[in-house]
C-alpha cells in the first residue's frame, strides 16, 4: 500500500482486493480463507505487489499476535 511501513498488517477488503485496516468481512473458518487466498492468489498478487498474504485469526491479528 502507498504510503505504508514495512512490516504493517492490513486486512484485505475480499471485493476490492485493497488493503484495508477497517472494511472486512471474517471468514467462517481458516479453510475458507486459505480457499479463497489460492482462488484469488493471482489478483491478490497484482493489487497487493510484494504484500505477504496469509490467513490469521481475526483476534489474534486485532491484538498485535500475528
Amino acid at each position: 500500500m502507498p504510503g505504508c511501513r514495512r512490516g504493517a498488517r492490513y486486512l484485505v477488503d475480499q471485493h476490492t482486493l485493497h488493503a484495508s485496516r477497517d472494511a472486512f468481512n471474517p471468514f467462517d473458518s481458516q479453510l475458507n480463507c486459505l480457499q479463497w487466498i489460492m482462488l484469488h492468489r493471482a489478483r491478490l498478487n497484482q493489487a497487493l505487489p510484494g504484500a505477504n498474504v496469509r490467513a490469521v485469526r481475526l483476534d489474534r491479528w486485532l491484538l498485535g499476535l500475528e
